[in-house]
């Protein structure tokens, strides 16, 4: 997943 600023909170959800 790249850093896009739409999917941001998507991606450090799925981090977490």
């Amino acid at each position: 997943m790249a850093n896009s600023p739409g999917n941001q909170s998507i991606v450090w959800m799925d981090m977490e």
